[in-house]
């Protein structure tokens, strides 16, 4: 409630909603490709920016998301060539 030249007005308060993402992340599956991504750029002693590992990561969920454990090989020519 304020106190306003009409008297008292109640004043609600709206919460800023965060828009629902198109499909649920499997989390399973982020946490397989984050591991993927990490230890293919360890065993080839590379070091990537954020940034870089990011879009490694992005390409590697949506890689296992479509193919599965099939994606495996493509996901280390990946990381290899990043």
């Amino acid at each position: 409630m304020i106190n306003g030249p009409e008297g008292k007005v109640q004043i609600e308060a709206k919460r800023s909603q965060v828009p629902q993402a198109s499909s649920e992340i499997d989390e399973d599956r982020l946490v397989l490709a984050i591991e993927t991504i990490e230890e293919g750029l360890d065993s080839l002693g590379r070091v990537a920016s954020a940034e870089v590992k990011a879009g490694l990561i992005i390409q590697a969920y949506r890689m296992m998301q479509a193919e599965g454990q099939k994606a495996m090989p493509r996901i280390f020519r990946l990381v290899a060539s990043a």
